[in-house]
């Protein structure tokens, strides 16, 4: 399980966007938003933009994104002319510091 540390700033959280058959989705002109949840029930919502590679996307965290410390869920939620879908849901554990 990924470990980021409590308050991380540039960070970069990626999501694998695949079809069924196992092939990278075309999210070049997706609108696409990561959903991050913690245990204590605290989400977050952040838009960001496809990487130019087929099939990724990418949020870097920036100040105050990931506390309090503990297990957290991540799922990207993209959304072409096409398609309006989500990635599976990835936990990860953000540790506290001192």
């Amino acid at each position: 399980m990924l470990t980021v540390q409590e308050n991380a700033v540039g960070k970069p959280i990626r999501a694998i966007i695949r079809d069924p058959s196992g092939n990278p989705v075309d999210v070049s002109t997706a609108t696409v938003t990561f959903v991050f949840q913690s245990k204590t029930g605290i989400d977050v919502i952040k838009a960001t933009t496809p990487t130019g590679t087929p099939g990724q996307v990418l949020y870097t965290t920036v100040a105050g994104d990931l506390t309090p410390s503990g297990e957290w869920s991540v799922q990207a939620h993209y959304v072409t002319a096409s398609i309006d879908d989500h990635t599976d849901i990835q936990s990860f554990q953000v540790a506290p510091n001192l």
